[in-house]
């Protein structure tokens, strides 16, 4: 791109060896410039989510292997003209391909692509906190005793649900659990098999 700017900021999340980072990525299509490839290295069990927005044209998003085999594509996410692959999971450790691109055939204009990966949440499926401020409690309901209030973005791994299916149980770092409202979170991978505990 013309321009090119990026900023990251991590966040440590409740396992010991948990994170999550943000990158903005700013730049630039005009011209024969149509398209443009941002790569990445990505562990395997990581998570990303990936959004490609610009006020200048309708955004077409998708991600390649090193291959350039197409493992996700997204175009018009959530009814706008913005792009998203959300809740990506790595499948192994290597070289990834972000492609900006454009619904029109002639895009010109700015855009901004961010990326949250979230590293070493624990074994799927995981919670990752989805409001400002969420508790965790020591009990499945709203008057258990708060074992810590945490911040957007830090993620668990999922070990059970309450038997009304209104909490998550979640496993932190010292091996203890907690209880999370489903209302505060959003859950990466398949909760078919968490038992109620």
């Amino acid at each position: 791109p013309t321009a090119t700017e990026a900023v990251m900021v991590s966040q440590a999340a409740t396992r010991s060896s948990a994170s999550s980072s943000s990158q903005i990525t700013k730049g630039s299509l005009a011209g024969a410039r149509t398209s443009s490839t941002v790569n990445r290295n990505w562990t395997m069990g990581d998570v990303v989510d990936i959004c490609l927005r610009s006020r200048d044209f309708d955004t077409v998003l998708t991600l390649h292997d090193a291959d350039e085999g197409e493992l996700a594509a997204n175009d018009d996410y959530g009814g706008g003209t913005d792009a998203c692959i959300m809740d990506f999971q790595v499948p192994e450790t290597g070289l990834y391909l972000i492609r900006i691109g454009s619904y029109g055939a002639d895009p010109s204009g700015d855009y901004e692509l961010v990326e949250t990966t979230f590293e070493a949440c624990g074994d799927m499926p995981i919670a990752v906190v989805s409001v400002a401020a969420a508790n965790l409690r020591r009990t499945p309901n709203s008057n258990g005793g708060i074992i810590e209030t945490m911040a957007r973005n830090r993620c668990f791994p999922i070990t059970g649900k309450s038997s009304n299916q209104a909490w998550w149980q979640i496993a932190r770092d010292d091996d203890s659990f907690g209880w999370i409202s489903v209302a505060t979170v959003r859950v990466i991978g398949d909760t078919s098999e968490v038992p109620i505990v």
